[in-house]
């Protein structure tokens, strides 16, 4: 009986990178992935809802391959702590007392953030969700609504704008 050999997803993906002779954007792989989105989801939601009492957040980190630029990989993880925002990272907020999932925030790869700020004018209607998250993770409000949400700071009644001059320097951890 002769076995079918199974292709590797290295060779698929260079075979695609020499058909199309290009990188796909950001926009164009996020569609691309999204028909998988809802499923691993779903997964990560069910295992936070049996591994937490209470809230608590799902999160994906996308990695893109150093070698095989047209294959992305998504890491989902569940965690009862707001995770730091990050590039390349998307977080929810399950809020099981009031049976509610909340998009927090969706933050690009770093040369998009980079992009977006630099000139926000450029961004097209559709991007605008994601260019406000963009302008929050770079002025730093993405951070303080993380700190807010784990309780390491205290709301106030101040601009929404994040100064580091007011954390409390003992409560603060410091990770490298």
């Amino acid at each position: 009986m002769e076995q079918k050999k199974k292709e590797t997803v290295g060779k698929i993906a260079m075979d695609l990178q020499k058909k199309t002779g290009e990188n796909r954007d950001v926009i164009a792989q996020r569609n691309a992935m999204l028909s998988d989105w809802d499923k691993h989801f779903n997964k990560a939601f069910e295992r936070g809802k049996k591994q937490f009492g209470g809230d608590f957040y799902v999160f994906v980190i996308t990695k893109r391959e150093r070698l095989l630029t047209n294959v992305v990989r998504h890491y989902w993880a569940v965690g009862e702590v707001c995770p730091t925002p990050m590039y390349d990272q998307s977080v929810y907020h399950c809020r099981r007392k009031e049976k509610e999932i909340d998009l927090l925030w969706t933050v690009p790869c770093k040369d998009a953030v980079d992009r977006m700020t630099a000139r926000p004018d450029l961004e097209p209607l559709d991007r605008v969700d994601l260019l406000r998250c963009a302008l929050a993770f770079s002025d730093g409000s993405l951070l303080r609504k993380c700190m807010l949400l784990n309780g390491e700071i205290k709301e106030s009644t101040e601009s929404d704008s994040f100064d580091p001059s007011k954390l409390d320097q003992e409560n603060l951890i410091i990770q490298h």
